[in-house]
């Protein structure tokens, strides 16, 4: 018993450095997509303002949207593997259905 009561002990802080992990990481992504969309912001807002914008400022533009593109993909992903850590702490306490309401009825017997 002192055993499983361990490793049910070792599943739980895994699970849970691995939660708080995700979830520093999803703080970084949520972050960084910030940033690229205040970018885009202040591009627009000199196009705006501007009369006659040149190729660079449209390259750098572009640019600009190919990153936040692809810190939203990563900011998806990292949002997944967030979602799965939480599922994997429930499991490993063993509340995962508790935690989705989901009862087990009993089957009669034949």
């Amino acid at each position: 018993m002192k055993n499983f009561e361990r490793q049910v002990a070792a599943d739980v802080n895994i699970s849970l450095t691995a939660l708080e992990s995700s979830k520093g990481e999803l703080n970084s992504r949520q972050q960084a997509a910030q940033a690229e969309a205040d970018i885009i912001s202040t591009y627009e807002a000199i196009e705006k303002a501007q009369a006659t914008i040149d190729a660079g400022f449209l390259d750098r533009k572009i640019e600009s949207f190919d990153r936040l593109t692809a810190v939203q993909l990563q900011l998806a992903s990292t949002l997944n593997d967030y979602n799965i850590a939480i599922i994997d702490v429930h499991r490993a306490r063993g509340t995962l259905l508790r935690h989705n309401n989901i009862k087990l009825g009993e089957y009669p017997q034949p």
